[in-house]
């Protein structure tokens, strides 16, 4: 069990990585940057796995500054549990996100038939989907969103370090 949920936090952290233009070192762990979508909490924000809330609430400061939110991922829960009052003297509000690992059988169903779509059919679908999901969203966040899949379908460039 351990194991899977290694191997599940090393795809989230390479995952993070791989796709922002920016990585910075930060106590007990990195933060992911990307000033292109400076409203994307999962474009901006700090994954932590060890210290403690001072250091690191210090970090979130300084490495999302300019930005309308604050977010940092605690990957332990217990770690998480130990920082939860500092940050929410703070102001954060605490979630948790949950892990599963599939133990069952293997549908033996055939997959179904699919086909690629180009990103130009793809985004008009997402755009709508946006709208409904997020109604509260004006077309600039829309727009926004889908100037973040265009460059997620783009080949993919390493990330550059922040001093």
């Amino acid at each position: 069990m351990a194991d899977e949920l290694s191997r599940a936090l090393a795809f989230v952290h390479d995952l993070a990585r791989r796709k922002a233009p920016a990585v910075a070192p930060v106590p007990g762990g990195f933060a992911v940057l990307d000033e292109r979508y400076p409203m994307s909490h999962d474009d901006n924000k700090l994954i932590v796995w060890s210290g403690g809330p001072g250091p690191v609430l210090a970090a979130a400061e300084e490495r999302l500054a300019g930005l309308g939110h604050r977010l940092v991922c605690v990957d332990d829960d217990r770690l998480g549990q130990e920082f939860r009052p500092a940050f929410a003297a703070a102001g954060y509000q605490h979630e948790t996100n949950v892990v599963m690992a599939f133990h069952g059988p293997r549908p033996s169903a055939p997959a179904p038939a699919t086909e690629r779509l180009d990103l130009e059919e793809l985004l008009p679908v997402l755009r709508e989907e946006w709208r409904e999901s997020l109604p509260r969203a004006g077309e600039s966040v829309i727009e926004g969103l889908a100037a973040r899949a265009a460059a997620a379908s783009a080949t993919g460039a390493g990330a550059s370090p922040v001093p």
